[in-house]
């Protein structure tokens, strides 16, 4: 559990190298992507809802890569 779960990756990115790390990211993605779409359906006709699963969407997305920083190696050095 010690272990990273993401090592830098073409100095802006991160690579996930454990099946925890692509959990993280299959997760922030099972939330964030639906409600961002739904965001946008609902803008017009249910505005409440329509920010609501916006900010949603942005908090999981936020809350993902708050773990990515945490979990990151950074004492990993491409070759």
């Amino acid at each position: 559990m010690s272990d990273p779960w993401f090592r830098p990756y073409a100095r802006i990115s991160y690579q996930p190298v454990t099946w925890q790390g692509w959990a993280v990211i299959a997760a922030m993605a099972a939330v964030a992507v639906p409600l961002g779409i739904a965001s946008v359906i609902y803008a017009k006709a249910h505005p409440l809802m329509a920010w609501t699963a916006g900010i949603v969407a942005v908090v999981s997305v936020a809350v993902g890569h708050v773990i990515v920083v945490w979990k990151m190696d950074r004492e990993y050095r491409r070759r």
